[in-house]
């Protein structure tokens, strides 16, 4: 709140010279909580990434401290309609959209279902203890679901553990055009990260690639 971004106003962005050679468009709902004017700006971006045939991908990331679940849910239900691939969690999902189900499956189906998502992404954490977590990532699209190998993690900073995985996934959706292995690639470079302190993954790409190849050897989590 107050920041220099929470100040922006429709009509000061270039549309057409950010979405000229871009292939997807990605932000979460931190930034139209952050205002009323960051709200309209990022529905204006997600028109106008539908005009330039750009993908959009949008991670609900609901925080209690920006906004009601009831103004959360009046920007994103009309939003949806612009988004391709939506990041989320059970927890974001009841709040946001009032969506609950037996299993991360029912829940992702039902987000498809109503709002016709080409991808939904579901980060699963488990915590035996607050230093140990189990940390996996599902992925649901056109009936068809997609899950990665749970990692066991010793958590150093969970901070930027949703923005990497969101990051990695991006990655493997629009490099590797598999969502599989975008599914894996997003789940172990968060893993990764949330060994790390700080907000900031400084990761190599080969140290991702060697955790995802290396987990059927049994290959551990090196930092």
């Amino acid at each position: 709140k107050h920041s220099a971004i929470s100040k922006i106003q429709t009509g000061e962005v270039n549309w057409d010279e950010v979405f000229d050679g871009t292939k997807l468009f990605h932000t979460s709902g931190i930034t139209p909580a952050l205002s009323e004017s960051c709200a309209d700006v990022t529905m204006e971006a997600f028109k106008a990434a539908r005009e330039h045939d750009v993908k959009v991908s949008y991670d609900v990331n609901y925080r209690g401290k920006l906004w009601t679940p009831e103004q959360a849910n009046e920007f994103t239900e009309p939003a949806s309609e612009y988004i391709d691939v939506l990041i989320t969690t059970e927890e974001d999902t009841e709040v946001v959209y009032g969506i609950t189900g037996e299993s991360y499956e029912e829940v992702a189906k039902k987000l498809s279902d109503k709002f016709g998502f080409e991808v939904v992404v579901i980060t699963l954490r488990e915590t035996p203890s607050v230093l140990k977590n189990n940390w996996s990532v599902f992925a649901y699209s056109d009936g068809e679901v997609f899950k990665s190998p749970k990692y066991e993690i010793e958590v150093v900073d969970r901070l930027g553990g949703g923005d990497s995985c969101s990051a990695g996934f991006i990655y493997g959706y629009l490099e590797l055009e598999d969502l599989q292995e975008a599914v894996n690639f997003g789940s172990a470079f968060s893993a990764i990260k949330q060994t790390l302190p700080g907000d900031l993954a400084f990761v190599d790409k080969s140290e991702v690639e060697d955790l995802v190849e290396g987990y059927e050897r049994g290959l551990r989590i090196k930092r």
